[in-house]
């Protein structure tokens, strides 16, 4: 008996990047040289002349990423090549109104989860774990489509390699059938883990008898009460 092919019996995977392929940037194009932490950088008195301070704070609502956004501005980048990636993708900008506008209504979610993320400690408990997943989900699932949508809309004339690139990774990844189902599911796992008010445990008790071990029986939608 011939044994399966992988291939047809294995599902492929997300279609986020595979290992081999460069990281996607809007800000250097494939085969550009990074700047070295030597390289040129922009002096504190042109920093206030042109109000990097507030530059900084228009870019970033979060003080999180603010030193990050400065490091970025102030080091000065003297390749044409990427110079002109940059301006492409800036000038795609006014010319796709949707989509400056959905990435105006995006970015603050997206900031704020990434901050977030940042500070997380350790999760309490696994309910806040899988709380948290689901809201993570839920923001992946609406930039994925939001973004799709806006790149590939009818009124979108993209012109940068950059964002034709981020047009052509979230639309593999907005057909790919685990983004489907996930797209699919998300909505009653949302919906089942907000309606949440009490939880059921088991306790197990050793001779004496004392409280040994616990653990969680089910997560109800309906206090307790007497």
């Amino acid at each position: 008996m011939e044994s399966a092919d992988p291939a047809e019996a294995t599902p492929s995977p997300w279609p986020l990047s595979k290992p081999e392929d460069p990281p996607l940037s809007l800000l250097w194009p494939p085969g550009s040289v990074r700047l070295p932490a030597a390289a040129a950088s922009l002096d504190a008195g042109a920093g206030r002349h042109i109000g990097l301070q507030g530059l900084v704070a228009a870019l970033a609502p979060s003080s999180d990423h603010r030193p990050g956004i400065r490091r970025f501005l102030t080091s000065l980048c003297r390749d044409p090549a990427v110079l002109t990636c940059r301006k492409a993708v800036l000038q795609d900008l006014p010319d796709s109104p949707e989509l400056a506008a959905k990435l105006e209504e995006l970015l603050p979610s997206i900031a704020s989860k990434s901050g977030t993320l940042m500070r997380r400690g350790p999760s309490p408990s696994r309910l806040h774990e899988v709380a948290w997943r689901l809201s993570e989900l839920e923001d992946l699932v609406s930039a994925v489509e939001g973004l799709d949508e806006a790149l590939g809309g009818p009124g979108s004339s993209l012109q940068s390699a950059g964002l034709g690139g981020l047009r052509q990774l979230l639309s593999s990844i907005a057909s790919h059938e685990t983004f489907r189902s996930l797209a699919r599911d998300l909505p009653d796992l949302l919906a089942q883990a907000r309606a949440a008010t009490s939880v059921t445990l088991g306790v197990n008790l050793d001779q004496r008898p004392r409280p040994d071990e616990a653990t969680l029986l089910a997560v109800n939608s309906r206090k307790f009460r007497g």
